[in-house]
This record gives C-alpha cells, structure tokens and sequence, in this order.
C-alpha cells in the first residue's frame, strides 16, 4: 500500500486484453496481425466495412499497429498517416516500415514534414515534390522503382496546407487534388 505522502494510481492492462474467444471473428487475422491486441483486431475487422474507425485504446497499447493494420484493406494505395507532431513522425516512420516489411507490403515509407520535403532531390517548390511523389515516388525517388505506392507519415500542418489549397499558386490545385484523391486510407 503506497504512504500517505505517494500518489498511486492503478493502470487498466486487463482491459485490453488479446485476441480470444470474446471478439467474434468471421475470419482469421492475417499473419503481420499475429498476436495482436483486441482493439488492434478491432480496428482491423471494423475498417473493412467502415470509412472512419475510431480507436481510444490508452498511450501505449498500440494504436500505432491498429491503424497501420488497416492498410491490408488497401495494400496498392497510397496513404497517409498523420503524426500530432514533427517530434513523432520519425517515430512512426520507423513502426511503419516495420510494419509494412512484415506485411510484405509494397508501401514507400517517406516522412514529410516541411524540412524533410525541401531535402526531396527535384524540383525546388515543395508543392510540386509532394505532388511529385504521391503521383510516382520514382519521380523523385529512383532508386525505389516506379508504380509502388507512398505511405506519407506528416503533419496536421503540411495535410491542412494541402487539403485547403493553401500551397503555391502553381501547385495548390494539384496538391489539394492529390491528397483528397490519392489516399486510400489515411490515419489520424
């Protein structure tokens, strides 16, 4: 029992609990999902039938592979998965390649925070870098080979930018049009 002076508080690990008998699965998980969490199989089995899936699982239980799973539903798109902050981004980079070797996924993981587009080689506006790379990442990117899709792990800054139009005169329309056209799943 904590001292009076100690502030004690007990975490709900038992709430989440894995994969079992409790969640009904009509078909079985695939093998990059194996020993996943049930709100991670949940994320999985709800986004094959939903266009918005929510997860509210606690810091720390893998929300992270619950919203990469949903990629599996569209394995030759591009897509887009939105860190709260530059901070997390390389975090997320790195959980997705992981994530998209272990699925055997064709995905290009590219993180994209402002600094990191400006380094893209190509052309010197942003705009057209992005619009570039979500178009054919070989375009910038030859060494990876064409026709493969982008994972893009931003920002909330560069996705609102793009989606309001808020980009170059030269390029916003194509930006805009590439993010709200180019993305079959994007993760929040």
């Amino acid at each position: 029992m904590p001292e009076a002076s100690e502030i004690w508080m007990q975490l709900e690990p038992r709430s989440i609990s894995a994969v079992g008998p409790s969640l009904d699965l009509d078909c079985p998980l695939p093998q990059s999902l194996s020993g996943a969490l049930a709100h991670q199989a949940e994320v999985y089995f709800a986004a094959r039938n939903h266009d918005v899936v929510l997860d509210l699982a606690p810091t720390g239980t893998g929300k992270t592979l619950a919203g990469l799973s949903t990629l599996l539903h569209a394995p030759n798109k591009n897509a887009a998965y939105i860190a709260p902050t530059n901070a997390l981004i390389g975090q997320q980079v790195e959980a997705a390649k992981y994530f998209v070797e272990r699925a055997k996924l064709p995905h290009v993981v590219l993180a994209a925070t402002a600094a990191d587009v400006r380094r893209w080689p190509g052309p010197s506006r942003p705009g057209e870098k992005l619009y570039n790379v979500l178009a054919n990442p070989a375009t910038l990117f030859p060494e990876i080979g064409a026709g493969r899709p982008v994972l893009l792990v931003t920002n909330p800054d560069i996705f609102y930018y793009a989606t309001f139009f808020s980009y170059a005169n030269l390029d916003r329309v194509n930006v805009a049009q590439s993010f709200l056209a180019s993305f079959g799943t994007v993760i929040f």
